[in-house]
């Protein structure tokens, strides 16, 4: 066997091996938030591959926060939701919360339900952000 031939047998073993573990790691990472998933900031495999942008960079509430990620069930829906808790003054955290997803450009409500809404909740010192995207 020639050495091009050896070499290009293993380039197309690597390329193949990479490709196998790409397709593992998008099925593992799926089906992984189907049913759900709670996780803190301390969890860094959770916070780093689960949690958007959007919510990665809110305005600081809290040291308390609690993540919880939903895949796309066939739906056509994912969910992502931060809950902080110790909240101070939950009414300043709320305003907060509104004019930065309102700069970042998304809406309280949508009407034909294909850009990214966002629901907030609070009761007592306690204080819920959950963003819903439409991913069809």
């Amino acid at each position: 066997m020639s050495k091009v031939s050896k070499y290009f047998i293993l380039f197309f073993a690597f390329i193949f091996t990479l490709l196998c573990s790409m397709a593992f790691s998008f099925i593992f990472l799926t089906s992984y938030t189907l049913d759900g998933v709670e996780y803190s900031r301390n969890n860094l495999f959770d916070y780093y591959f689960l949690t958007p942008s959007i919510i990665k960079t809110t305005p600081y509430i809290s040291d308390k926060a609690i993540y919880y990620s939903q895949g796309d069930d066939n739906y056509g829906f994912t969910r992502d939701k931060v809950t902080w808790e110790d909240v101070i003054d939950t009414v300043a955290a709320r305003n907060k919360l509104e004019i930065y997803l309102t700069n970042q450009g998304v809406q309280l409500n949508s009407d034909n339900n294909k850009e990214e809404k966002f629901l907030i909740v609070s009761f007592e010192h306690t204080i819920s952000l959950e963003i819903i995207n439409y991913t069809r």
